[in-house]
């Protein structure tokens, strides 16, 4: 009797306070996390001279892994990181070439050039004190630049020690590569395994397309810009054009301002004001045609951040590390925006990183004040939650080694079959 009592005794109903009780907000440890966020910046711009060569060094790997990895298959490895040394060793020192062409060419001619800025403004200056303008030679450069042409042995030091640092750091990725890729696969399991397998792969694929589709943007501009500036009659037209080419991997903004030197030295050049307003105007051209319509176009959905995020980026990073700021500003937010797409709950953040082309064909935008009543009608999954009741779960990861970086898991999965029933 008293067995039957036990079995038949039933659990108390869960009372209204605990089915009601508050679930901890998963928005509690925000201000932490901001903090956090914001001490962690504070510390990388402290250190900036130590941590920028590590991150570009980082990038230089990451773009020069594909290589790396095709090399190895035929040479020996430290062969392989020689020679990819050695190609960054000659891009390194044709930009330092180029360097000092250019403030050679502007140094021999820069007497003239302020001769004739000083004759433009006093020209100018019965126009100018109507309006309580100042105007003086020096105020705009004149002697500011001879003295800058000058004083340059201290900043080429600092630049020979920070490349110096550059290569040693790279050389030491590079030869750790294959470590990681090892470590990344054996460190993990399940899940975690195949989204940072994803994630890295993504990132390698997207740089190496990014950064080929860059330059070969950044190669027309500037043999267009050298072009019309050598038949338009502009002096160091040459010049301009490699300034425009190194200024075109700076998004937004860098075209704008490659084409200011040019239009200030055909103002200065020729005395009518029709040569260098033809010179803007031609210049805008070149550059809004390859910028606006080439370049989107070559790139397709691969780098798929918002115009806005891009230019705020570049702002931001540019006011954070200078000069190197401007031109990692790019692939720093496609990390971010990768990484966020592979990670349980941050995907709305890679959703408004993006560029919203997967939200474009889902019909027209309701107004503004009508928002709410539109989000209530919709039913379909959101970011971050799962998928609606009923659909088919995508095929997870082949759960293999990644091999070849810029290559997909399940290409080298059936690559890797292949192999072994030939075997």
């Amino acid at each position: 009797m008293l067995g039957h009592d036990r079995s038949e005794r039933t659990l108390p109903a869960p009372t209204e306070t605990a089915m009601t009780e508050p679930q901890p907000s998963r928005w509690k440890d925000l201000p932490i996390s901001i903090i956090a966020v914001l001490l962690i910046l504070f510390v990388l711009r402290a250190v900036s001279l130590v941590i920028l060569p590590l991150v570009l060094a980082g990038f230089l790997a990451i773009l020069f892994w594909p290589l790396l990895y095709r090399l190895d298959q035929r040479l020996p490895r430290w062969v392989g990181i020689v020679l990819v040394l050695g190609i960054l060793l000659v891009v390194t020192a044709g930009l330092g070439w180029f360097l000092s062409f250019m403030v050679a060419e502007l140094g021999g001619r820069a007497d003239f050039y302020v001769l004739r800025l000083e004759a433009k403004l006093q020209g100018l200056t019965p126009l100018a004190e109507r309006f309580g303008i100042l105007l003086d030679a020096n105020t705009f450069g004149g002697q500011r630049l001879l003295s800058l042409l000058g004083s340059g042995v201290q900043i080429t030091l600092t630049i020979l020690a920070f490349v110096g640092f550059l290569f040693f750091v790279l050389a030491l990725l590079l030869i750790e590569l294959p470590l990681f890729q090892r470590k990344l696969m054996h460190g993990l399991s399940g899940e975690g395994r195949h989204r940072a397998i994803s994630a890295v792969e993504e990132i390698v694929r997207t740089f190496k397309h990014f950064f080929l589709v860059q330059t070969f943007v950044s190669v027309l501009t500037g043999l267009g810009t050298g072009i019309f500036l050598t038949l338009a009659g502009v002096e160091f037209a040459w010049v301009w054009a490699g300034v425009a080419f190194i200024l075109n991997f700076i998004p937004s903004i860098g075209s704008i301002i490659a084409v200011i030197p040019p239009v200030l030295v055909a103002a200065i050049q020729f005395d009518s004001l029709l040569q260098p307003l033809f010179v803007l105007v031609m210049l805008a051209i070149i550059q809004n045609v390859i910028g606006n319509y080439m370049n989107p176009r070559l790139m397709g959905r691969t780098v798929s951040l918002s115009p806005l995020v891009v230019l705020l980026s570049v702002l931001f990073w540019g006011w954070y590390w200078g000069a190197i700021g401007f031109f990692l500003a790019v692939p720093l937010t496609l990390v971010v925006r990768i990484v966020c797409a592979h990670v349980d709950g941050l995907e709305p953040i890679a959703l408004f990183l993006g560029n919203g082309a997967e939200l474009r064909d889902e019909g027209p935008v309701p107004p503004p004040e009508a928002m709410s009543e539109a989000a209530r009608l919709d039913d379909g999954p959101k970011l971050g939650e799962g998928p609606a009741p009923g659909a088919s779960s995508p095929p997870a990861p082949a759960d293999h080694p990644m091999e070849d970086p810029g290559q997909n898991v399940h290409e080298q999965t059936a690559r890797r079959t292949d192999e072994e029933e030939r075997g």
